[in-house]
């Protein structure tokens, strides 16, 4: 549209408080940004395997643990606190014809739990 139209609408939309995909990340992508991001060892460690490999599992857990998330029956939601920071997107499985949501995050959420 910005090239047709001259207008950016996601930047629009931003500054409107509308979520956009661009604006959110899964918890594996907010490890790779610790692991490659100038964090210490042991929070690099914190969200990585022993093969220096991202674990989004750990990270859960440490979104859990802050109070920025909690587990129901079936998937991850964002605590009070957490919503903020966090927004739902719509996929396909990969495996089946069913529809799926992720809790995504944005990075800004890594300098609540780290820093």
């Amino acid at each position: 549209m910005k090239k047709e139209t001259g207008v950016y609408f996601l930047k629009i939309s931003e500054k409107k408080g509308v979520s956009t995909f661009d604006n959110f990340i899964t918890v594996t992508e907010l490890c790779e940004i610790v692991r490659k991001g100038s964090y210490s060892d042991e929070v690099k460690a914190s969200v990585s395997t022993k093969n220096d490999k991202p674990n989004p599992r750990k990270l859960n857990l440490i979104l859990e643990e802050k109070g920025f998330q909690t587990r129901n029956e079936k998937a991850w939601e964002a605590t009070e606190k957490g919503k903020k920071f966090s927004d739902f997107i719509q996929n396909k499985s990969k495996t089946s014809e069913k529809t799926i949501y992720h809790l995504t995050w944005k990075k800004e959420v890594l300098e609540e739990l780290f820093l």
